[in-house]
């Protein structure tokens, strides 16, 4: 279920109602209702006043999902031209962004939390580069400006799965990746990685490692992964 919730916004930001009101041009009774709770409901031009009034990066950071992990569905994005805290250039940043279909509509969709995957190639014994490697670590939750409440979600949901589950999930989703960067049969081996939380088979090194052969043909996957953990 989604809630709205600009007086934790303002709180966070410190900013009066008024200061709201003359940053969105939208009348103080209603900047009122909208940050004690009284509204009946919020219309898309006084989210998208608001969201650029407030000079607001996603429109999810003005609610808050009391999170449901049952029937989340994602979509990825490729972050071009990515760079550090230090302005230098880095490796590039996949999003994966999960929300709930109830919060989706054609003009927007609130996101309940967001998993950036940055992209690392790497090499074999042989010195042959045929390793790509999918990592998500705390640093860049924080390096992307992340709200708090997205890396615990984030981090609630990795936890919360048992190993089958995560596996297949991750897969799916290293599979989506790798046909986003047209990469499906350049490297031999694919590789997720995380200290986000603490995996089920988690070695030190990396936390799943799979043929890429495998993950991008995904009934082959699903059927191995079901006789591993059944």
């Amino acid at each position: 279920m989604l809630k709205f919730v600009l007086d934790s916004f303002m709180k966070e930001n410190h900013l009066s109602i008024q200061d709201v009101v003359n940053a969105t041009g939208i009348s103080r009774p209603t900047i009122s209702q909208l940050s004690n709770g009284k509204s009946k409901g919020i219309q898309f031009e006084t989210l998208d006043r608001l969201v650029s009034g407030l000079g607001i990066d996603m429109i999810d950071d003005l609610f808050e999902d009391e999170l449901s992990h049952n029937n989340l569905k994602y979509f990825i994005s490729l972050r071009d031209n990515y760079k550090n805290f230090l302005g230098e250039p880095t490796e590039p940043i996949i999003t994966v962004s999960f929300y709930l279909p109830e919060n989706s509509t054609d003009e927007f969709t609130v996101v309940s939390f967001r998993m950036p995957l940055s992209v690392e190639f790497n090499s074999s014994s042989r010195g042959k580069l045929d390793t790509i490697i999918f990592a998500c670590y705390w640093d860049s939750l924080d390096d992307l400006g992340l709200p708090t409440r997205s890396q615990f979600n984030l981090q609630s949901y990795l936890s919360q799965k048992t190993a089958k589950q995560l596996e297949l999930m991750l897969g799916k989703i290293l599979s989506d990746c790798l046909n986003l960067l047209k990469l499906k049969t350049e490297y031999t081996f694919t590789i997720f990685k995380t200290d986000v939380t603490l995996l089920p088979n988690e070695t030190g090194t990396h936390n799943f490692s799979w043929p890429t052969t495998l993950i991008t043909n995904q009934s082959i996957f699903s059927n191995f992964v079901n006789l591993k953990y059944d």
